[in-house]
């Protein structure tokens, strides 16, 4: 159980270690509030998905190999 504490003009609560540590959060950290009927729920805030991180970790191995559709025939190259 936590308690809400004044902070400046502002109320607070304070995170115990065990809860930061797990979500590798540290000062400075962002994280999301979201309010539902009757909770406030904190949460680590997510990093957007950029598509150069997902292709760096794809294995190059399994990459396909090219497939030769023939010579265009239509506007494919506009």
């Amino acid at each position: 159980m936590a308690a809400i504490q004044k902070w400046g003009n502002s109320l607070g609560v304070r995170l115990p270690k065990a809860f930061v540590d797990q979500l590798g959060l540290r000062e400075g950290s962002e994280i999301e509030l979201r309010l539902t009927d009757e909770s406030i729920v904190i949460a680590a805030a997510r990093k957007p998905v950029l598509l150069q991180d997902l292709l760096a970790g794809c294995n190059r191995d399994l990459r396909p190999e090219p497939i030769d559709w023939g010579a265009n025939v239509g506007r494919e190259m506009l």
